[in-house]
């Protein structure tokens, strides 16, 4: 099997499949949102850099001038992603904020037409109507309750948003750079944004439980190397011209 056919029927499904439990295991957590956000992400960023250092220390010499600008730009993205996405889950419904953050595919389209000059299918259209037409659904619903749902809701879109963003400047740089390195280094800067974020509101990132840990190294397993970084690979192998 070819590494894009690789990408696309195996790495691509258990990356999303992987993602789905994200939402589920953050509500399980009792610490502060932004302290599992930051602890999921700087986790994951050092077990990715330890790898790169083992395996991929070349590539680390590519990390200057723009492409280093483009990183800390994906890693900015990324960060605020992870924190909307992780503080939606506590303002509104797990099923309001997956499906509002999934809106994230029309997105992309636009975003990859523009600036990669990528063209998306008519199929692929269908499905993206089909999700914003249960995301309005879904959103009309939260109105009568108003309030936190909304908030909730207004941090799922910009989860979305975000997270497009993310990804389209992750398929630029993956053309020059390897996943393992790439995530890393992106995964550290935007833990590190969160952290300071949570430092500077007041937060102790240090004050955690048991479970806490053990449900954050869930997400670092899980949604977050096997759902976000196997999705990065996929999506960089399959559309790779």
């Amino acid at each position: 099997m070819e590494a894009s056919q690789l990408a696309r029927w195996v790495a691509i499904p258990i990356g999303v499949g992987a993602i789905s439990t994200s939402g589920i295991l953050i509500r399980l957590t009792e610490a502060p949102p932004l302290v599992t956000a930051t602890h999921r992400l700087l986790w994951a960023a050092s077990i990715l850099l330890a790898a790169a250092l083992v395996r991929h220390r070349h590539e680390f010499a590519l990390l200057r001038g723009r492409r280093l600008g483009l990183l800390a730009a994906s890693g900015a993205l990324v960060g605020v992603h992870f924190a909307l996405w992780t503080s939606a889950l506590f303002h509104t419904s797990v099923a309001s904020a997956v499906l509002l953050t999934d809106t994230h595919p029309v997105l992309v389209a636009l975003a990859a037409r523009a600036f990669l000059g990528e063209t998306t299918t008519v199929g692929v259209w269908v499905g993206i109507a089909l999700t914003l037409v249960g995301s309005a659904t879904i959103a009309g619903g939260d109105l009568q309750f108003g309030g936190a749902p909304l908030i909730g809701d207004a941090m799922a879109l910009g989860a979305s948003a975000t997270f497009a963003g993310y990804l389209v400047l992750g398929r630029y740089i993956r053309q020059e750079l390897g996943v393992v390195v790439y995530a890393g280094v992106v995964y550290g800067i935007g833990g590190l944004l969160i952290g300071l974020v949570a430092t500077a509101s007041g937060v102790s990132l240090l004050e955690f439980s048991q479970r806490d840990a053990l449900v954050w190294l869930g997400l670092v397993l899980g949604p977050t190397l096997a759902g976000h970084t196997v999705f990065n690979w996929g999506c960089g192998t399959c559309l790779r011209p």
